[in-house]
């Protein structure tokens, strides 16, 4: 009989806590079935306490495997060697125990890699959407410079019965159930959460998005589908890429604009689209400097300072884009009452006033509006 102990603490005041013990087993039915003793102790201060306990029966295990402990392997860091170690995979908390040389003790430990079943998990770095747990780890289900990776969680569904008195209860108080995230990781930018369906897709693989709209025939999509759509939409960008400019190619960066740069409110509210030019210069560290509006300045209605104040935000580059550039963000606008394709701005920056910048590829920002219709126009301001 596989068994592990759980220990969930709930302070409920200073001197009361309460503490749930699972054994995990398997009936003649086949069923997984964690059974938990929830002890509770209060003490009144300078009283004898008096402990009570009730039990629990959930459905499933919230471990990645039953039984809990399995033979598996762990690397602490890229590179390292492999640890065989046994290992208990939480899937609500994804906390990780480790016993290793047979030891009775278990450790938490939050390793790059571990491997269970011959199947590998991946530690990743930064906070994924949708996910609270502070260690979360992910299959590599696809491998390219673009990756779909796979988050597996397990959550506590609990169904609730009327207490009508002809209900029967229950046999179990809860069931563990699994959950699946899937991401797409572009280079070492951050993991991006997806559904499985062709509009998910597009709106993350934005750069080939025209392209790939073709290629996919299907609204919703297997994960080998999603697989060969980033396949081809590697070979795209590799292709694409030969022409731009290195920063343009820069999946972290690219994804940055994205996330920061956005319609100004009052761009949409007055129907308006435009297009802003924005210079600034990458040190020999790596940081954004000078940031400054080449384009006419559109006061009032904030395109200038969407661009601006986002690019602002960035941190530092690789030190191998240190030079001069100029972004141009493009604000396209769509009323659907009006008409299903987008109004493009076509004003554009005299060559004269770029200097000698690396011009990057346009980021295009765009918004979808349904409101009384009112002729879109666009701006471009006039020159301080």
């Amino acid at each position: 009989m596989n068994r592990i102990l759980l220990v969930l603490i709930i302070l409920l005041g200073r001197q009361a806590f309460a503490q749930e013990l699972c054994e995990v087993t398997q009936d003649e039915t086949g069923r997984i079935i964690s059974t938990c003793t929830i002890y509770n102790q209060s003490q009144v201060s300078g009283a004898v306490p008096f402990p009570s306990h009730a039990q629990r029966k959930y459905l499933g295990t919230r471990y990645l495997t039953y039984p809990t402990w399995g033979k598996g392997k762990i690397q602490i860091d890229p590179g390292s060697p492999e640890i065989p170690c046994e290992l208990a995979f939480d899937m609500v908390s994804s906390d990780l125990l480790c016993k290793l040389n047979g030891e009775l003790t278990a450790n938490h430990i939050a390793p790059y890699m571990f491997e269970v079943d011959g199947m590998r998990y991946f530690r990743q770095n930064t906070i994924l959407a949708g996910q609270k747990a502070a260690h979360i780890y992910t299959n590599l289900l696809h491998t390219g410079a673009t990756q779909l990776l796979l988050s597996m969680q397990k959550v506590l569904l609990v169904e609730s019965v009327p207490t009508n008195g002809y209900t029967k209860a229950n046999e179990f108080a809860g069931t563990f159930a699994l959950k699946k995230n899937y991401f797409v990781q572009k280079g070492d930018a951050r993991p991006e959460l997806i559904a499985l369906t062709k509009s998910a897709l597009l709106k993350v693989l934005f750069e080939q998005a025209d392209a790939l709209a073709k290629f996919i025939r299907t609204e919703t999509l297997t994960v080998d589908e999603v697989a060969r759509v980033l396949t081809y939409y590697d070979e795209l960008n590799a292709e694409a890429n030969k022409t731009k400019p290195a920063l343009s190619a820069e999946p972290v960066f690219t994804q940055f604009l994205h996330d920061n740069i956005v319609y100004p409110s009052q761009g949409w509210l007055n129907q308006l689209y435009a297009r802003v030019y924005v210079g600034f210069d990458v040190s020999s560290a790596g940081r954004l400097e000078n940031i400054t509006l080449l384009s006419p300045t559109n006061v009032g209605y904030g395109f200038d300072l969407a661009v601006t104040q986002g690019l602002g935000k960035y941190l530092k580059l690789k030190t191998t884009y240190a030079g001069s550039y100029v972004l141009p963000v493009a604000f396209t606008l769509t009323n659907l009452k009006d008409r299903q394709t987008a109004y493009t701005p076509i004003n554009k920056l005299d060559e004269s006033r770029l200097g000698n910048r690396t011009v990057l590829e346009e980021l295009v920002v765009p918004v979808t509006i349904k409101k009384s219709v009112e002729k879109p126009r666009e701006i471009w301001g006039y020159y301080d």
